[in-house]
C-alpha cells in the first residue's frame, strides 16, 4: 500500500512539474501583435511628428499604434500629445483601387449631395427628417439618436438630396422645393418654418410654411468654435466629443457626443480622421487664396486659380493644385501658427523641375526643389505672423509643368 502511494505521488509530480514549466515558458513569450485591420493610421503629435501603423488603438490615456514592420513592438502617445489622426494614404502615389472605391461608395469624392444639417460649432450630420412621438421633428442619422431642431444650434439644414444650400450672408434664406427664395428672420421651426419678412412697400409679414415644401435652410448664426474632439467620418460626416476611443473589436466610441446621446458606436472602417482639439486646427483649402505672376511672372496673360479638390476629407484639408510658376499668399486667422502639409508632385506631369519657396510674409523659410525624383515632401514650419506665402518657380528648364498639390494642408494653433 506504501509503494503504491509513493508511485501515485510521483506521477502526479510528473504530470504538475512539466505544466508549471510550460506556463512559466508561456508567460515569459511576448504578447501577439495586433491583427491588421488594412487600415493604415498616421498619429500626429504636439511636435508634428508622424507615428505610422495598423492598427490604431485608443484608450483613456494613450494612443497607440502597431508599426508596419513585423518585429517592431507598438507605439505609444499620451492623448493629450497627440494634434490629430489621419487614416489612409497622404499622397496620390500610394492610393489604392480599394480606398478609390471606399470614397466612391461614400459619396467622398464629390460634392455632399445627401441630406444632412450643420451645426454652429462645425458639425455636420448627414442624415433625414423625422417626427418623433409627439410629432415634432427631429433629425435621425446613423451613428446618433434623434437630434431636436433648435433654432440657436443650426447654420444650414438641407433637407432634400441636391437641393442648393445658399450662404447666408445678411439674413435666413430658406430654400422652397421650386426653387424660389425666402430671406428674413426665421422665428421658429417645427412641423412649419415661420420666417419674417420685409415686403417691397416695407410691410413686415410673418409667413409659415410645411416643412415637406421646403428643400434647404441657411442661418445667419455665427460660426461658434468647440473645443473637444471632432471626428471625420465616411458618408460626409463630422462629429464632435468630449473624447474617442478606439478598441481591438474594430469599434470607434464617441463619449459625450456634443448632440445625440451619451456615447456612440461606429464600426473603425468609417472612420477617416480625428482632430483632437476642433479649435486648434483650421485647413487651408477653406482660407482665402490669393495668386499673382511672381518673380518668374509675364509669361502668361493670365494666373490659373488655385484648384481645390472638391469631396468629403479628413480635417477638411482638401488638396490643392497651384499651377506655376505664380505666388499664392494665404490670410491666416491669426499669429503664431505651424504650417503643415505634404507637397506632391502631379504624377502626370511631365519631366520638368520647379522650386516651391514657402515664406512667412516676407522672410522665407524654406526652399524646396520639386524634381521627378523626389516628388514629395513634408513640410512643417513655424508662421509668426498673418500671411502665409508659397512662391512657385521655374527649377531651371523652362516654365513648364511647374505645378504642385498640397495635400493635408493645415494650420496649427498654440495649445492654450
Amino acid at each position: 500500500m506504501k509503494h503504491d502511494t509513493t508511485q501515485r505521488i510521483a506521477r502526479t509530480l510528473g504530470l504538475i512539474v512539466p505544466l508549471i514549466w510550460s506556463i512559466e515558458a508561456n508567460s515569459n513569450q511576448a504578447a501577439p501583435a495586433p491583427e491588421r485591420t488594412g487600415r493604415w493610421s498616421r498619429v500626429i503629435d504636439e511636435s508634428l511628428n508622424v507615428i505610422e501603423g495598423d492598427p490604431l488603438l485608443i484608450d483613456e490615456s494613450t494612443v497607440s499604434v502597431q508599426p508596419l514592420a513585423a518585429d517592431s513592438d507598438s507605439t505609444s502617445s499620451p492623448v493629450r500629445d497627440v494634434v490629430a489622426i489621419i487614416v489612409g494614404p497622404s499622397i496620390s502615389r500610394d492610393l489604392t483601387v480599394s480606398d478609390r472605391m471606399a470614397a466612391t461608395r461614400a459619396g467622398d469624392d464629390a460634392p455632399i449631395r445627401t441630406s444632412y444639417i450643420e451645426l454652429v460649432d462645425g458639425q455636420r450630420i448627414p442624415g433625414s427628417l423625422h417626427a418623433d412621438d409627439e410629432g415634432m421633428p427631429v433629425w435621425r442619422s446613423a451613428w446618433l439618436r434623434d437630434i431636436p431642431f433648435e433654432l440657436e444650434t443650426l447654420r444650414s439644414i438641407r433637407l432634400q438630396d441636391g437641393a442648393t444650400v445658399p450662404e447666408a450672408t445678411e439674413s435666413d434664406i430658406i430654400v422652397l422645393s421650386n426653387g424660389d427664395r425666402l430671406s428674413g428672420l426665421i422665428l421658429k421651426m417645427d412641423t412649419e418654418v415661420e420666417i419674417e419678412v420685409e415686403r417691397s412697400n416695407g410691410d413686415i409679414d410673418v409667413i409659415s410654411i410645411p416643412l415637406d415644401r421646403i428643400a434647404s435652410v441657411s442661418l445667419l448664426n455665427p460660426f461658434v468654435p468647440r473645443s473637444g474632439t471632432m471626428v471625420w467620418l465616411r458618408g460626409g460626416h463630422r462629429l464632435g466629443s468630449k473624447s474617442i476611443q478606439i478598441g481591438d473589436d474594430g469599434y470607434v466610441r464617441l463619449l459625450e457626443p456634443a448632440v445625440g446621446g451619451d456615447t456612440a458606436e461606429i464600426p473603425a472602417e468609417f472612420l477617416i480622421g480625428v482632430a483632437t482639439d476642433a479649435n486648434r486646427i483650421e485647413s487651408i483649402a477653406s482660407m482665402r487664396i490669393t495668386v499673382a505672376e511672381g518673380p518668374d511672372g509675364g509669361l502668361r496673360p493670365w494666373i490659373p486659380e488655385p484648384k481645390v479638390t472638391t469631396g468629403h476629407h479628413p480635417l477638411d484639408a482638401a488638396p490643392i493644385r497651384f499651377d506655376g510658376p505664380l505666388e499664392a499668399t494665404i490670410r491666416l486667422p491669426r499669429r503664431d501658427c505651424r504650417f503643415m502639409a505634404t507637397v506632391e508632385r502631379p504624377m502626370e506631369s511631365g519631366p520638368g523641375r520647379s522650386v516651391l519657396r514657402i515664406l512667412d510674409g516676407d522672410r522665407e523659410l524654406e526652399v524646396i526643389e520639386i524634381t521627378p525624383e523626389s516628388p514629395v515632401h513634408r513640410v512643417q514650419v513655424p508662421i509668426s505672423g498673418d500671411r502665409l506665402v508659397l512662391r512657385i518657380e521655374d527649377g531651371g528648364d523652362g516654365p513648364f509643368h511647374d505645378s504642385i498639390v498640397l495635400r493635408e494642408a493645415v494650420v496649427i494653433r498654440p495649445r492654450r
